[in-house]
C-alpha cells in the first residue's frame, strides 16, 4: 500500500541587494571589453601580417 501525500511548494519573493546587480552588470561589461580586446588584437595582427606580405610582394 502506498501513502501519497501532497507536495508543498513554498514561494517567497525576496529582493536581492544592489551589490548583486552591480556585480552582474560589471561582469557582463568586463566580458564585453575582453571579447572586444581579443577581436581588436586579432584584426590588428591580421592587418599587420598582410601589410608585411604586401611589402615583400608575397600577397596573392
Amino acid at each position: 500500500m502506498y501513502d501519497i501525500s501532497p507536495m508543498v511548494i513554498l514561494y517567497s519573493d525576496r529582493r536581492r541587494p544592489l551589490s548583486y546587480f552591480l556585480t552582474g552588470s560589471l561582469s557582463v561589461i568586463g566580458g564585453m571589453f575582453t571579447i572586444a580586446g581579443l577581436f581588436d588584437s586579432a584584426v590588428y595582427s591580421a592587418e599587420r601580417n598582410l601589410a608585411r606580405k604586401v611589402e615583400l610582394g608575397k600577397s596573392t
